[in-house]
């Protein structure tokens, strides 16, 4: 199984931490071509629009631009879910992070690269 995670920074920061640019948002908008409010849940079936360019280690870097939602599932919020790697039950109001918390996973295309160079070893990667 394969699976990728994508977001799109509202705000640049240098390395002290301040903002730097003000960034347009994530933009979500329904067949019609109208802004898209809703909660999308799993199931639903988007079109997404990526923005893609090579930093300066030549990593790609892959950001969200736009959401396009063709068929719409509603979000539906549980007690928890399932999680099979793990073998238990991670219970929602465990799992929920205040927006203070979030970190960039991937920093800036200034920051350092931490991977190994982005070499697929076990071939397995289908990009």
């Amino acid at each position: 199984m394969f699976a990728a995670q994508f977001s799109r920074n509202v705000e640049k920061r240098n390395a002290e931490g301040e903002v730097t640019k003000e960034l347009s948002p994530l933009k979500v908008i329904g067949s019609d071509g109208e802004p898209f409010t809703e909660e999308v849940g799993n199931g639903s079936v988007c079109h997404v629009k990526m923005f893609a360019y090579r930093n300066t280690d030549d990593a790609l870097v892959l950001m969200l631009d736009t959401v396009v939602v063709l068929e719409h599932v509603p979000y539906a919020r549980e007690d928890g879910f399932f999680d099979e790697e793990l073998g238990i039950t991670i219970k929602a109001s465990e799992t929920k992070v205040e927006e203070d918390n979030v970190r960039d996973e991937f920093g800036s295309d200034e920051s350092e690269s931490d991977t190994d160079g982005g070499e697929d070893t076990d071939g397995k990667c289908p990009f």
